[in-house]
């Protein structure tokens, strides 16, 4: 076997490269696992050198958002234009476009569909038009914006008559842009216009590693993709300069404060995600600082894995920092009177999540909610008069969200202490 190094490698990454691939092929690191990365955070602590890379963390600023059906088509242009008037970095949006088994409203007030010559749109209609439309009126205008965009795919994003592999076809476009076709390079990837992307990748700006995972089907992450993020996680851990870790997917790791909307759904969920959660507290406990940002939820919330099951010692005893943030147009879910004392949960809003990066690689983030002067504006450009009024009004999904949710998976004997 040939190992080659990418001749870009020089100085520091070059040894950091070097010095895991020597961990590996001396077998410490045989086991290729997040849990064998967990057994010895201490062995690896000694490369951290938060000194050096503290001018290179700050600076920048992104925004985050999912669940982007029903409302979708006037709220992401909203967001488009925050994103660029935050000036931000990028923005990532977390999965779930839009609904496949009925019409969303933003597409019945479309302008194409109120003259005199048209008709009302059927189903068919709206599922034949459904790819072209979201790339025109939720990813156009984050181009227009100068805003580059990552998508993390969701659950309804790979349901017939949308798939994961025509999502990442009709994506190839945001594959190639600068900060990830960079990326693969760093990793020693060579870019070929013929592939098809994968569902899940990452991108590092300046000292953070941004991590776009996918569990869409079944709500899980499968053994290739956990593989991957094997290596990926092993690098980040020896790399001083990388200082912080961000994790992205539509569905929120088991055992969060929302288990109905999380990997809890199901079995191969819990078991993939609790191993993703357990993988990502040894990083911190070498020092890293790790956030993982969701949107199965249709509302804001902050503070999610700060559960009773995440603080017990016996299940690693870490509460990393989490967010749920679907509040990109889907139908609204609305707080429980038993929740509204939550001062970290948000319902019944649009908005984005904005974080910004600290020089010690901390990251703060606030919810920005969009009013309706911002929701007007794109209204008055691409639909008929009255799309605004029912999406702030009317867009609500049935039922409440309570501090007592359905059992789920993680709620199983085999999953208790």
């Amino acid at each position: 076997m040939i190992l080659r190094l990418p001749i870009i490698l020089t100085g520091q990454a070059y040894m950091t490269v070097k010095r895991t691939l020597v961990m590996v092929l001396t077998g410490l690191l045989c086991s290729a696992s997040l849990p064998a990365i967990a057994r010895s955070p201490q062995a690896v602590a000694r490369h951290q050198d938060p000194g050096k890379s503290a001018q290179a963390t700050a600076g920048f600023s992104f925004t985050v958002a999912g669940a982007s059906a029903d409302c979708g088509h006037l709220i992401m242009p909203a967001i488009a234009k925050a994103a660029h008037d935050e000036k931000a970095k990028f923005h990532w949006h977390l999965g779930d476009m839009r609904s496949v088994s009925k019409a969303d409203v933003d597409f019945m007030f479309e302008r194409y569909f109120q003259t005199p010559d048209s008709t009302n749109p059927t189903l068919a209609d709206y599922q034949e038009l459904l790819m072209s439309s979201i790339k025109e009126r939720q990813l156009e205008p984050f181009r227009v914006q100068g805003v580059p965009l990552m998508i993390t795919l969701g659950g309804r994003d790979d349901r017939r008559p949308l798939s994961r592999l025509g999502f990442r076809v009709v994506l190839r476009d945001m594959y190639s842009q600068p900060l990830l076709s960079d990326q693969r390079r760093v990793d020693g990837q060579a870019d070929n216009p013929k592939d098809i992307p994968s569902s899940y990748y990452h991108w590092r700006v300046k000292s953070v590693d941004f991590i776009s995972l996918d569990n869409a089907t079944d709500v899980a992450f499968d053994r290739k993709q956990l593989k991957w993020l094997d290596g990926v996680l092993l690098k980040d851990m020896v790399d001083s300069s990388v200082r912080t870790v961000v994790v992205g997917a539509t569905a929120g790791l088991p055992h969060s404060a929302v288990p109905d909307q999380s990997m809890c759904l199901t079995k191969a969920g819990t078991s993939s995600g609790e191993r993703v959660y357990k993988a990502l507290a040894q990083l911190i406990k070498a020092g890293k600082r790790v956030y993982v940002l969701s949107s199965h939820a249709h509302y804001y919330r902050a503070g999610i894995y700060d559960t009773e099951y995440w603080r017990d010692p016996q299940n690693g005893g870490v509460v990393i920092p989490g967010y749920v943030v679907g509040t990109a147009g889907a139908a609204r879910m609305m707080l429980a009177k038993d929740m509204e004392s939550d001062t970290q949960a948000r319902s019944g809003v649009y908005g984005y999540l904005k974080g910004t990066v600290n020089a010690d690689g901390a990251i703060n983030f606030s919810f920005h909610e969009l009013d309706n002067k911002a929701l007007q504006s794109i209204e008055t450009q691409n639909f008929e008069s009255g799309l605004a009024a029912y999406c702030l009004n009317d867009n609500k999904a049935a039922g409440l969200i309570a501090e007592d949710p359905m059992p789920t998976w993680c709620d199983a004997p085999d999953n208790k202490n």
